[in-house]
């Protein structure tokens, strides 16, 4: 079924504290399908986190590679994807936040979707912190998606799961201000890939002040704003390429 696809996490670290580095960390080496590379991008300039890296990898392994990069100097969130990216060797990779915590079966439910034949699959959160617990759960449906788009973001960043080569193909991920995963997805969306989400939540989200949300919130909706108003052109792409197909049939 989905036991020959390889698996990627890709996890950037900062500023966080070791403990909730940790936390991450543990849910990503005691999935109910285990990972084969988790691949840490140290974005801290100092190398901060290494011996913490490499302790919590050798203790739950689990036959899982390590790669752990160091940034020379804090190069910023997009350098750091786009390194660990290109670090990746997958066939699909997922996403993590170092604040996050991924639920037991993460990886098997969006497994489950990649093998039927899905290039892009995210899944619901389940949001924590000191206003306690909410769940939130994201469009599976085309038109769900679509409607999404045109009004928000289709997909929690820190919990999607993608084909690597799909998003190498695109370039990888722009620098586009605090919105450089939305402008993926619709890339993604021009590019005719199949999209959805689990049912299920799949990750834990933690909730802080210190969040891009919280300290950029104008410039994020800023930004989305213009990245939505590309989502008819990437529709006219798509549909572009299939009548194209269609017509050399």
């Amino acid at each position: 079924m989905y036991e020959h696809i390889s698996v990627s996490v890709l996890l950037p670290v900062h500023r966080e504290d070791d403990k909730v580095i940790a936390s991450a960390m543990r849910s990503v080496m005691l999935q109910s399908r285990p990972v084969d590379q988790l691949v840490v991008v140290d974005d801290s300039g100092v190398g901060a986190h290494e011996s913490l890296v490499k302790r919590i990898v050798t203790c739950y392994s689990n036959g899982c590679t390590l790669t752990y990069i160091h940034n020379s100097s804090n190069k910023g969130l997009v350098y750091s994807l786009n390194t660990g990216l290109a670090a990746c060797y997958g066939d699909v990779v997922a996403r993590m936040d170092a604040d996050d915590i991924a639920l037991p079966h993460r990886i098997e439910y969006q497994l489950m979707l990649i093998s039927r034949g899905y290039d892009l699959v995210g899944g619901g959160i389940i949001k924590f912190g000191k206003q306690g617990l909410k769940a939130v759960r994201y469009p599976t449906s085309r038109l769900g998606l679509l409607v999404a788009f045109m009004r928000s973001n289709p997909f929690a960043h820190p919990a999607v799961m993608f084909r690597r080569k799909m998003i190498l193909s695109l370039g990888g991920y722009r620098d586009v201000t605090h919105a450089e995963d939305l402008d993926l997805w619709v890339r993604c969306l021009a590019a005719g890939a199949k999209m959805s989400n689990t049912v299920l939540p799949v990750l834990m989200y933690r909730q802080h002040t210190q969040q891009v949300s919280v300290l950029h919130k104008q410039k994020q909706i800023s930004a989305a704003k213009t990245i939505r108003s590309h989502v008819v052109s990437a529709l006219w792409t798509r549909w572009s390429r299939w009548a194209h197909y269609m017509m050399e049939v």
